[in-house]
């Protein structure tokens, strides 16, 4: 188990990378994923080009190693970080995309947050009349996520225990605001702490990598063997004439992810008890769970986006146990016991 203790009010923090241990609860390992659709995470272009790609992906230019001569030479595919003058012919630039670890934190945090029905009561609070309108609710806007200000509205919204149970839990793993500090109610000329538990802002559970192409599909990308990206044309058809909608932009090429490119895959958890651990475990399943059932990256509605995890999983076979790698199998029966030993957990773990 990868750990580091972190000194925070005189308790002990376990940095635990859940490539290694144990989550939700049973014995799971994560060894990454797999891109099954075209995926798009968008990057920005340098300049125009004529008939160019006019929507590129996320990249990276690295340098690799390749022995051309020696196929089975255990080092093809690794990322060079060091140049050893020794080894420099078998050097190469290459160009790959990656998978940013924002990406998949705000796209894990929004699902959770719609999953929850917490984005849902953010509408009703702010179109509320008892919505309490001060400098500590000031930076509440609806489509943003939910943060120390929203919580403070909830409270005196009379949301109930378990949505705000919910979304303390929520801004605990993902971080919350740091817009919030020092503020004061002007109405009442009285201080307001609006963070969870201190007057600064707590530090967030959940560590999130950037996604890196594996060793195996960077050899086999260097050697010709598959492609990394592809190329998708797409038009917005006029519903009345038939034809090719021009002011809507007409042809366009996108540029994804190619099917099949498997990544890396490594997330990490802060916690200070067994407790949080355990909860804190069952919230990073339950989004990623999400995340494979829903898609990342841009128009996921369209195709786009279909993740596969590649887990390690202990099964017992005539009363041995062996670890099988496999895609993992997520199903809706799953999904509804998370999400109720998650809510029971989260309203006694914010009462604390």
């Amino acid at each position: 188990m990868a750990s580091e203790n972190l000194q925070k009010k005189g308790e002990e923090m376990e940095v635990t990378l859940l490539t290694e241990k144990e989550i939700g609860g049973k014995e799971l390992k994560f060894h990454g994923l797999v891109v099954e659709t075209g995926l798009h995470i968008g990057a920005s272009d340098d300049g125009m080009k004529i008939g160019g790609i006019d929507l590129p992906v996320i990249k990276r230019t690295i340098w690799a190693y390749l022995n051309k001569n020696n196929s089975k030479d255990p080092l093809n595919g690794e990322l060079v970080l060091f140049f050893d003058l020794e080894k420099q012919e078998f050097y190469r630039k290459f160009t790959e995309p990656y998978i940013p670890g924002s990406s998949l934190k705000g796209k894990i945090r929004s699902l959770l947050e719609h999953f929850f029905g917490i984005v849902r009561t953010q509408v009703e609070v702010f179109k509320s009349p008892d919505f309490p309108k001060n400098d500590l609710t000031k930076n509440c806007k609806l489509g943003m996520p939910v943060d120390s200000g929203w919580l403070y509205a909830f409270e005196k919204s009379k949301i109930s225990d378990q949505t705000k149970a919910l979304t303390k839990l929520i801004i605990h793993a993902f971080g919350d605001s740091g817009s919030l500090k020092d503020k004061k109610d002007k109405k009442t000329s009285k201080e307001e702490t609006p963070y969870l538990f201190s007057e600064y802002p707590e530090i967030s559970r959940f560590i999130f990598r950037d996604c890196y192409i594996s060793k195996d599909t960077r050899r086999m990308a260097l050697e010709g063997q598959i492609e990394l990206f592809e190329q998708k044309t797409e038009n917005s058809i006029d519903r009345i004439k038939g034809t090719v909608n021009t002011v809507l932009g007409g042809l366009r090429i996108s540029e994804r992810v190619a099917s099949g490119v498997r990544f890396d895959f490594q997330v990490g958890i802060r916690a200070f008890d067994e407790t949080e651990q355990k909860l804190f475990s069952k919230l990073m399943e339950l989004g990623l769970a999400l995340l494979q059932l829903d898609g990342l990256g841009g128009s996921t509605s369209r195709g786009y986006g279909q993740l596969s995890f590649i887990v390690e999983e202990k099964e017992k076979s005539n009363g041995d146990e062996k670890w099988k790698l496999k895609k993992w199998n997520i199903d809706g029966k799953k999904i509804r016991k998370l999400r109720e030993e998650i809510i029971k957990e989260a309203v006694k773990w914010a009462k604390k």
